[in-house]
Protein backbone atom coordinates (compact mmCIF):
# COMPACT_ATOMS: atom_id res chain seq x y z
CA UNK A 1 0.00 0.00 0.00
CA UNK A 2 1.37 3.42 -0.94
CA UNK A 3 1.46 6.19 1.64
CA UNK A 4 0.68 9.78 0.78
CA UNK A 5 2.53 12.72 2.29
CA UNK A 6 0.92 16.14 2.09
CA UNK A 7 3.25 19.09 2.60
CA UNK A 8 1.45 22.09 3.98
CA UNK A 9 4.13 24.57 2.94
CA UNK A 10 7.74 24.91 1.83
CA UNK A 11 9.79 22.25 3.58
CA UNK A 12 13.41 23.03 4.24
CA UNK A 13 15.79 21.56 6.80
CA UNK A 14 18.57 24.09 6.14
CA UNK A 15 18.89 27.55 7.58
CA UNK A 16 19.13 30.61 5.39
CA UNK A 17 21.12 33.66 6.49
CA UNK A 18 18.99 36.80 6.54
CA UNK A 19 15.78 34.76 6.86
CA UNK A 20 15.67 34.67 10.66
CA UNK A 21 12.21 34.05 12.04
CA UNK A 22 10.72 36.05 14.90
CA UNK A 23 10.85 34.11 18.18
CA UNK A 24 7.56 32.29 18.62
CA UNK A 25 5.92 31.77 22.00
CA UNK A 26 3.40 29.22 23.25
CA UNK A 27 -0.08 30.19 22.08
CA UNK A 28 1.02 32.06 18.95
CA UNK A 29 -0.99 31.34 15.82
CA UNK A 30 1.00 30.66 12.65
CA UNK A 31 0.03 30.04 9.04
CA UNK A 32 1.65 28.30 6.10
CA UNK A 33 -0.15 28.54 2.78
CA UNK A 34 -3.74 28.20 4.02
CA UNK A 35 -3.01 25.89 6.97
CA UNK A 36 -3.15 27.17 10.55
CA UNK A 37 -1.13 25.91 13.50
CA UNK A 38 -0.65 26.90 17.11
CA UNK A 39 2.69 26.93 18.93
CA UNK A 40 2.55 24.38 21.78
CA UNK A 41 6.23 24.30 22.86
CA UNK A 42 8.81 27.06 22.53
CA UNK A 43 12.07 26.74 24.42
CA UNK A 44 15.81 26.79 23.85
CA UNK A 45 15.72 23.30 22.32
CA UNK A 46 12.69 23.24 20.01
CA UNK A 47 9.56 24.96 18.81
CA UNK A 48 6.65 22.60 18.22
CA UNK A 49 3.48 23.47 16.34
CA UNK A 50 0.16 21.61 16.20
CA UNK A 51 -1.71 21.85 12.90
CA UNK A 52 -5.34 22.77 13.57
CA UNK A 53 -6.78 20.75 10.67
CA UNK A 54 -5.51 17.31 11.76
CA UNK A 55 -3.75 17.73 15.12
CA UNK A 56 -0.32 16.62 13.85
CA UNK A 57 2.58 18.00 15.91
CA UNK A 58 5.76 19.01 14.07
CA UNK A 59 8.98 20.91 14.67
CA UNK A 60 8.61 24.48 13.38
CA UNK A 61 12.23 24.35 12.16
CA UNK A 62 11.04 22.06 9.36
CA UNK A 63 9.20 25.05 7.86
CA UNK A 64 11.84 27.77 7.77
CA UNK A 65 10.61 29.27 4.50
CA UNK A 66 6.83 29.31 4.65
CA UNK A 67 5.77 29.69 8.29
CA UNK A 68 4.37 33.09 9.18
CA UNK A 69 3.36 34.41 12.61
CA UNK A 70 -0.14 35.90 12.28
CA UNK A 71 -1.31 36.33 15.88
CA UNK A 72 0.85 36.73 18.98
CA UNK A 73 -0.36 35.40 22.31
CA UNK A 74 0.96 38.40 24.24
Amino acid sequence: MDSVVVLRCDFDLGSHPGNERKKMKVGDLVICNEYLAIVIVSDAYETLIRWLDDGVVEDADNYTLGLELISESR
